[in-house]
């Protein structure tokens, strides 16, 4: 008898969003070891944000977690929280909810800073939603107010879930514009670990010289190519996040 194999099974499951099947095969995988842990934690994820908070919380205590993803379990922990005061709103502050992150947005995107500030606080007022210190955080970002963004992004990430991961990533960014490498790259490693749980891609990446000092380059000693990528004249080395644990 071919024997099942589950992984590729729990893959199908969640492209399928067959939610109870995804419970179903994360029951029947070793709880000792996990082979696919991005599949695994994208797909406990994927079931939080819709509804089933309590069957991965069961899972969560049923599932040995190696050390360097406790913050993947501590983040699903939150998403679960956040979930749930999601799912308590009244249909009138859910509409505020969604007007608010549309019209912060769009005054945003217009560099209408203090209009979408007061747009953002109104909407965290009236829903309590902690997502919109994010939002707050990432507008001071793009408006040049790093400082500012730092603030909010520090108060997000006490509590925050949906966009933890981009959260760290602007922190790593804002800190290495800090000059403070060593935050800087426990942020990159924390956006790195949670990459598994989102199902993305984000990293960073510091070019160093022989003497592994940082390398100040100007745009004119970059390559740019047609399909997005780039490359530089100057000597250097490049500090994949990937390398960190090996």
């Amino acid at each position: 008898m071919r024997k099942k194999n589950l992984y590729q099974e729990l893959k199908e499951a969640k492209a399928e969003q067959n939610f109870e099947r995804i419970i179903e095969i994360i029951k029947e995988l070793p709880t000792i070891e996990i082979k696919n842990e991005r599949l695994f934690y994208s797909s406990l994820y994927l079931l939080i944000k819709n509804g089933y908070s309590k069957e991965v919380e069961n899972i969560l205590s049923n599932t040995y977690f190696p050390k360097e993803n406790k913050v993947i379990v501590s983040t699903l922990k939150k998403a679960i929280v956040e979930q749930r005061e999601y799912e308590k709103l009244s249909e009138v502050q859910k509409e505020n909810y969604y007007t608010a992150l549309k019209l912060g947005n769009k005054y945003y995107r217009n560099y209408e800073v203090e209009t979408a500030y007061d747009v953002y606080t109104f909407g965290e007022y009236t829903t309590g939603l902690y997502i919109f210190k994010y939002y707050i955080g990432k507008m001071f970002f793009k408006a040049g107010q790093e400082r500012l963004a730092k603030k909010y992004f520090e108060e997000y990430i006490k509590v925050g879930a949906e966009k933890l991961g981009k959260a760290y990533l602007y922190l790593a960014t804002i800190y290495k514009n800090m000059h403070d490498n060593k935050t800087a790259l426990y942020y990159s490693k924390l956006v790195e670990i949670l990459n598994k749980m989102y199902d993305t891609d984000y990293e960073m990446y510091y070019i160093y010289d022989k003497n592994n000092k940082e390398v100040e380059i100007s745009s004119d000693n970059f390559i740019h190519y047609s399909d997005g990528s780039i490359s530089t004249f100057k000597k250097s080395a490049v500090l994949d996040l990937n390398d960190l644990n090996k």
